[in-house]
């Protein structure tokens, strides 16, 4: 929500709900001018290259800021930057109605991926390993969901698009295999282990992997807030628990710990105010999150 806004700010008001675009962007290099404004040369994000949203305010540029119906709950519009990631990684996979397609890993943007599939008019099946996440799926409407076993054992090669949100290398690889001659693979998952691919078998297929990173504020950002608006897309399902700052802290500083296995999506609730809260300079816009 709008807190405050600074000089020359005529696209926001106090008291709007927006959504955050992550991104920071220069406008000016070669892909900024190719309006690939998620692969900008000199990019930086909320929260890595600033002060993000686990505070009570935060002060960034007004142009990274979306308005949204205040009908869509604020925390459902949370969502609304993962749902980007998924509507970007289903703009490069670019189903045809009725295509088959094969989504590995049912995280939150597996999820959401899966949904944005559906609204394209595609079949989609779900591969995930986790018990809680594979009923999850199922509640959301994937056509099959496997677990890596069981997809290895009943699987043949005719997916017509496939999309990995895992970035596990065998994952990527049964994705790969699992798709029809020309079929296409979008990459979305942050693998930090090396994939090996047998280029000879892409080249006899002319099977396609395609990357896909973060999202573009005016056609991915806009459409996923389209979606939520319209509510074709079902994201409160997806969100596990949501914690205050101190809880939120301390669940940082036991990072070591792992997650219950049916966690999906953390929300942080930024219910205590900082003792100095920001003031927005010229072309930027305070918001309480």
């Amino acid at each position: 929500v709008v807190d405050s806004v600074g000089p020359g700010v005529e696209t926001l008001t106090v008291g709007d709900h927006v959504a955050a675009e992550t991104l920071f962007y220069c406008g000016k290099c070669a892909n900024c001018r190719r309006h690939l404004f998620n692969l900008c040369q000199f990019s930086g994000a909320l929260g890595l290259a600033a002060h993000g949203g686990l505070s009570a305010l935060v002060t960034a540029p007004a142009e990274l800021f979306l308005t949204a119906p205040e009908r869509v709950p604020l925390d459902e519009l949370a969502l609304a930057e993962p749902l980007a990631v998924a509507v970007r990684a289903v703009r490069h996979l670019d189903p045809g109605e009725g295509d088959r397609t094969l989504v590995m890993g049912a995280g939150p943007v597996g999820l959401l991926v899966m949904q944005v599939l559906r609204t394209k008019g595609t079949l989609v099946d779900v591969v995930e390993p986790q018990p809680s996440r594979v009923q999850l799926a199922a509640q959301l409407g994937a056509g099959q969901v496997f677990t890596p076993l069981s997809f290895s054992e009943t699987t043949t090669a005719d997916y017509d698009g496939a999309v990995d949100c895992t970035g596990v290398p065998e994952a990527q690889l049964t994705a790969l295999n699992a798709l029809r001659s020309q079929g296409r693979l979008v990459l979305v998952g942050v693998s930090t282990v090396l994939t090996p691919i047998n280029t000879m078998d892409i080249l006899q297929t002319e099977r396609q992997v395609v990357g896909s990173l973060s999202h573009v504020i005016d056609t991915d950002f806009a459409a996923a807030l389209d979606l939520l608006t319209r509510q074709e897309i079902r994201v409160r399902p997806l969100i596990s628990t949501c914690l205050s700052l101190r809880q939120a802290a301390a669940l940082f500083q036991n990072g070591t710990n792992p997650l219950p296995l049916d966690v999906v999506k953390i929300l942080v609730d930024p219910n205590i105010l900082d003792d100095e809260e920001g003031v927005p300079g010229p072309g930027e816009a305070t918001l309480r999150c």
